[in-house]
């Protein structure tokens, strides 16, 4: 066994519920985000058909939001390294790789985990409705 192996963090209460606050926050890139400024975008369209101002105001909003959450994300990951007690930085040695200190981040392993586990079921489900159940918007 190497000689700088630590025993592993515990993980208790604070850090169950930092990981479902991670959990809630990449529900929220995936699903929340996008639906929430569609529908500002057909708030401020109303009855007419939406212009030029509106698909900006939808696409930086889109982008604005999906920047912001995965800030809070990543916050998220500091916090649960914190609430484990695995939070100590080790330095990259010389002739490592420029990855080898993101193994033993836990609060990385996890907010990846949490991403893949929310984010591929969510644009899966959006394709098949997309390619299936959407129908065209052009005239037959």
């Amino acid at each position: 066994m190497p000689e700088n192996t630590a025993p592993a963090p515990s993980v208790g209460p604070y850090g169950v519920l930092v990981a479902l606050l991670m959990v809630l926050a990449a529900c929220g890139i995936a699903v929340g985000n996008p639906l929430a400024w569609l529908w500002v975008g057909s708030v401020v369209a109303g009855d007419q058909a939406p212009n030029a101002g509106v698909y900006a105001l939808v696409t930086a909003g889109l982008v604005g939001g999906t920047l912001g959450l995965g800030h809070v994300l990543g916050r998220l990951s500091h916090l649960y390294n914190h609430a484990i007690g695995a939070d100590t930085v080790r330095a990259r040695q010389p002739g490592e790789p420029w990855h080898s200190t993101q193994r033993a981040d836990p609060g990385q392993r996890l907010m990846t985990a949490v991403l893949l586990l929310v984010i591929v079921p969510s644009l899966t489900g959006a394709t098949i409705w997309f390619l299936f159940f959407a129908g065209s918007p052009l005239p037959y």
